[in-house]
């Protein structure tokens, strides 16, 4: 979708606690599904691993633990230092242990709450529902044929006969 941001995110992925890689993410926002927020893993120019989440996920985690199930972020840091969030995830191989450094993410939602403010979110979701009921009852357009007769209100005969015989100009 246009509109769409995207942020890199300098990583590291803590595979035990002497051992560390580094590694690079996108996070990613499409106003159109304004709840949700996705960090992609680039593993290789083949390999891409996306995760989706709640973008109240990410804002929490950046001062208090959040989340529950697959995702966990918490900071690392004393409150109110511009330090580092840890992010869990839990796979099916088993959880992944990652840092990543506030400044970028705090980036990253502020550009999204330009284009969806924090707390808007269920508005541009209802207008999006409201728009589909609208389309889905709005009269037909006009589509160059005569409407359809209503099945319950007696019609006008329009041949020559006598009333009640207007289903012979379908013969």
């Amino acid at each position: 979708m246009n509109g769409a941001i995207q942020n890199r995110v300098p990583m590291i992925l803590r595979v035990t606690d002497d051992l560390e890689i580094p590694l690079m993410s996108e996070l990613s926002y499409d106003p159109g599904d304004p709840l949700a927020v996705s960090i992609t893993f680039n593993l290789s120019p083949d390999e891409e691993i996306p995760w989706v989440f709640a973008r109240e996920v990410l804002l929490e985690g950046l001062t208090k633990p959040s989340g529950q199930g697959y995702i966990h972020i918490r900071p690392a840091g004393r409150l109110g230092t511009l330090g580092d969030v840890h992010i869990t995830l839990f796979g099916p191989a088993g959880p992944v242990e990652l840092a990543a450094p506030i400044p970028p993410l705090v980036a990253f939602l502020d550009r999204s709450d330009q284009a969806v403010p924090i707390g808007e979110e269920t508005s541009i979701i209802d207008a999006a529902i409201d728009s589909f009921a609208h389309a889905l009852f709005a009269p037909p357009r006009e589509s160059g044929f005569p409407p359809a007769p209503d099945p319950l209100q007696p019609q006008q005969d329009t041949t020559d006969g006598p009333p009640g015989r207007a289903w012979r100009r379908w013969l």
